[in-house]
């Protein structure tokens, strides 16, 4: 009966033991260490900006495009 104290005893003694060396892990882990921090949202929003500026600046080269394209007609439709 008492090598079964003894193995209850050393199992309750062994969990102790890895929840006490779990929150002192995550402590110095917590206190120690720099936070990462991503700043996702930012960059989102600058590409988000990049991507309407980079379409509005192909429809306006596409407008123009077309005017070249009007004039050329024209001008060939005159001669």
């Amino acid at each position: 009966m008492t090598w079964l104290i003894n193995i209850i005893f050393q199992f309750i003694l062994c969990i102790l033991f890895v929840v006490i060396g779990h929150h002192v892990f995550s402590y110095m882990k917590s206190t120690f260490s720099k936070k990462v921090i991503k700043d996702v949202y930012h960059t989102q929003v600058e590409k988000y900006k990049e991507l309407v500026e980079e379409i509005q600046n192909n429809e306006k080269s596409n407008e123009s495009m077309e005017d070249e394209l009007n004039r050329f007609l024209e001008e060939s439709i005159n001669e």
